[in-house]
């Protein structure tokens, strides 16, 4: 009996995951146009000029940022440990 109990929990336990992940389920059918609902034709709307080159800059392609990277041979090869002090005066005064 008990084998029979096992088999029986077995093929519900199945059944249940088959039915759990969709594999059971009844597919439906593409729902069908009917020939008597024509679709109305609407013109397009043509988009403000403004909006043509905001969209146009965004389609631009992409240009990597410079990073910190790009600029640190020539930063090396300016500032030394002699004349830091005024570069560093320069780029506060240039940020105020």
């Amino acid at each position: 009996m008990s084998s029979r109990l096992l088999s029986i929990a077995g093929v519900l336990t199945l059944s249940l995951g088959l039915g759990g992940c969709g594999l059971l389920k009844k597919k439906e059918p593409p729902p069908v146009a009917s020939a008597t609902a024509a679709p109305t034709p609407v013109a397009p709307v043509p988009p403000p000029a403004a909006s043509t080159a905001v969209a146009a800059a965004v389609a631009a392609p992409a240009v990597d940022p410079p990073t910190t990277e790009d600029f640190e041979e020539e930063a090396f090869e300016k500032i030394t440990a002699d004349n830091f002090e005024t570069e560093l005066a320069k780029l506060e005064k240039e940020l105020e």
